[in-house]
């Protein structure tokens, strides 16, 4: 991997570019295949839109990701999470239903798929101030992932198989939420509707004392339990679940939950807001 060696050496060429202002930059490599790409900007280039190829299951995405992350084209990777972006070689990881989580020297860096689907996904191609073409694969505040020049196939695939992975959850929620049609509607056709019990009543009072507090990864806590003794006992539960994952920045979650509020309560005076901010929430996932 003489890239690797090279881009290294074009780190500390940037760093000392950043303090003497009189050192020049890398001659970018004319590449005759730019006029073909979509300009991201000026020396960054979008050459890939990743799609699920056909057939793709959980396991076959996920040996796809172990066998490029262990392999030869195994990308290098920048934490974005801290205030100094620095290349780094990737030690180890591993692929759970939920995550990705991988070494480095700096510690580990965990990319739920649920918080992905936030993010766009496309490969750059970059030529600007490097001394060879790197494909990078970004995600802000998360992760970068640099291919060299002759790893284009494996970032493809690579980004093919991230790709299923960020949209599983939101396959799983479908799933979730047509699961729970037929429960909702024998709560709308219902002239009882079912009572709170003591213990959910409980854990809505704390839970509600958390949100005042500001403490929002608790309350959502709090409310789970909740909706978990009794998915419809409550109805406004979900509505409060669904504003505290947008707070905590979980816009998928805060749709699953509205989704949930609407279908137990489509004529409620709110119905027309709720369903307002489940656009305002779709707009964060494109």
């Amino acid at each position: 991997m003489d890239w690797v060696e090279r881009i290294f050496g074009c780190c500390i060429c940037i760093f000392i570019m950043g303090v003497f202002s009189g050192c020049a930059s890398p001659p970018a490599v004319v590449d005759r295949r730019l006029s073909e790409y979509e300009v991201l900007r000026p020396g960054v280039y979008i050459v890939y839109r990743p799609a699920v190829r056909p057939g793709t299951t959980f396991d076959s995405a996920k040996k796809e990701l172990a066998e490029i992350l262990t392999s030869e084209s195994k990308p290098i990777v920048v934490d974005n999470s801290l205030p100094v972006h620095v290349l780094r070689p990737l030690l180890g990881h591993s692929i759970s239903e939920k995550m990705l989580e991988l070494q480095i020297s700096t510690g580990k860096i965990i990319l739920p798929f649920e918080e992905l689907a936030q993010y766009p996904l496309l490969i750059a191609m970059i030529q600007e101030g490097t001394p060879a073409t790197l494909y990078n694969i970004y995600f802000e505040n998360r992760v970068s992932f640099f291919f060299g020049d002759d790893d284009l196939p494996a970032a493809k695939r690579f980004a093919d198989a991230l790709l299923f992975m960020k949209q599983s959850p939101q396959i799983e929620k479908e799933r979730q939420l047509a699961l729970f049609e037929p429960i909702a509607a024998r709560y709308r056709e219902s002239k009882i509707k079912p009572q709170m019990s003591e213990e959910q009543r409980r854990l809505i009072v704390q839970a509600n004392a958390l949100n005042q507090k500001k403490e929002y990864g608790k309350a959502i806590e709090q409310y789970s339990k909740a909706i978990a003794l009794d998915p419809t006992s409550y109805p406004a539960a979900y509505f409060n679940l669904a504003l505290l994952s947008a707070q905590e920045n979980k816009p998928l979650e805060a749709i699953f939950f509205m989704k949930h509020y609407l279908l137990l309560t489509p004529e409620a005076k709110d119905a027309r807001s709720a369903q307002d901010k489940i656009y305002e929430w779709e707009l964060m996932l494109k």
